[in-house]
């Protein structure tokens, strides 16, 4: 498991990259590194669902990884391209806009959730495909995809694991809660613009967004 690279990124800029990537990547190709001591958080999961702000939680200086769902408008690409710049939908430009004014919170990684991939990181190669995420899909991957965000908590030390996906997108996290020692939280809404807002929001550093949630 290797650590995403820090990436400090400038909208009049070329995305500046460190040596772990050789190669001239598109700007949006890592996200963000978290900075800061490492917690173990497994004891402050709450044992119902909500808000941990609202729970008293202190949620300063927790790092987390936030794994947003695949989208369905893609750019069309002629060769293997970083994930993060292939896709285009509605929560991908949320994300790209803070990169590019340099709001997006430094204490979160982001990994993606692809129907087609499974988990991917940012600077994962891929090409444009056509995929949809269904009930059978999600239970396909399943057992992949759980062991693969494990592995991503437990090598990068994450204090909270947040999700920013659909309920089909969920099914393929199946048993996740049972595998990590971190709390499990999403980012609600009652529709697309809804969540997109909380999205916004928690990226740039409101902890009163995600949800605990303890059926994952």
């Amino acid at each position: 498991m290797y650590r995403q690279a820090r990436v400090e990124y400038r909208a009049s800029q070329v995305a500046r990259i460190y040596p772990r990537q050789l190669h001239q990547p598109g700007i949006y190709s890592s996200v963000s590194v978290r900075t800061g001591a490492l917690r173990i958080f497994a004891s402050l999961c709450p044992a119902t669902s909500n808000n941990a702000y609202a729970l008293g939680i202190d949620t300063s200086g927790m790092s987390n990884l936030l794994i947003q769902s695949c989208s369905q408008s893609k750019l069309e690409v002629s060769e293997p391209t970083p994930a993060f710049d292939v896709y285009a939908g509605y929560f991908y430009k949320i994300l790209k806009k803070a990169i590019r004014t340099e709001e997006f919170r430094e204490d979160t990684d982001l990994r993606i959730l692809s129907a087609k991939h499974g988990i991917l990181e940012t600077d994962q190669p891929i090409q444009s495909y056509d995929q949809r995420m269904t009930e059978s899909r999600a239970r396909e991957l399943n057992d992949d995809v759980v062991d693969d965000i494990e592995t991503a908590v437990e090598g990068g030390g994450y204090d909270r694991i947040v999700l920013n996906m659909g309920k089909v997108y969920q099914q393929s996290l199946d048993g996740l809660t049972d595998r990590v020692s971190v709390p499990v939280s999403e980012i609600g809404g009652g529709g697309i613009g809804e969540k997109g807002g909380a999205l916004y929001q928690f990226i740039r550093g409101d902890d009163t967004i995600p949800t605990v949630v303890n059926d994952v």
